[in-house]
């Protein structure tokens, strides 16, 4: 029995993430739950698989738990990945990192992050990684966003 229940539990997180990531498939959809929430946007171009700033950067920075709990409470994240593994993402995310590089990214520049007000106005960029820490990054934030 406890075995179906970890199975579950792996099944529904694994279907979470990949709601997650088609959740927004335009960032017309992006933009609008930032409003609705009253959040400002975090995106984050990275190439998970190949860039290893970009690899540091999500180990040491995003999957930290407190970084995390503050996403969740005051932004909305959006990570637009370009993986050199094919069948790594849908078609239609693939489609929509694309077109947030033909506007945020127009350089290429691997990680490079972008906070974004609810109507996609710039805030502050960042680029690549100098061994930020999640307090600097947080402060840095709520700089940037009056908080």
């Amino acid at each position: 029995m406890r075995t179906k229940k970890v199975i579950f539990s792996i099944l529904l997180l694994f279907s979470l993430f990949v709601f997650s990531q088609e959740k927004f498939s335009k960032f017309q959809q992006i933009k609008d739950a930032a409003q609705q929430e009253n959040k400002s946007i975090l995106l984050k171009f990275s190439g998970s698989d190949w860039c290893i700033p970009c690899i540091k950067l999500q180990k040491k920075v995003i999957d930290d738990p407190i970084f995390q709990e503050y996403i969740s409470k005051n932004l909305v994240y959006i990570e637009a990945d370009f993986p050199r593994k094919k069948g790594k993402l849908s078609a239609n995310i693939i489609t929509r990192n694309k077109e947030l590089a033909d506007i945020y990214n127009k350089q290429g520049v691997f990680p490079k992050m972008v906070l974004l007000n609810a109507n996609g106005k710039i805030l502050k960029t960042w680029e690549g990684f100098d061994n930020a820490t999640v307090n600097t990054m947080i402060q840095e934030i709520n700089q940037s966003t009056g908080k």
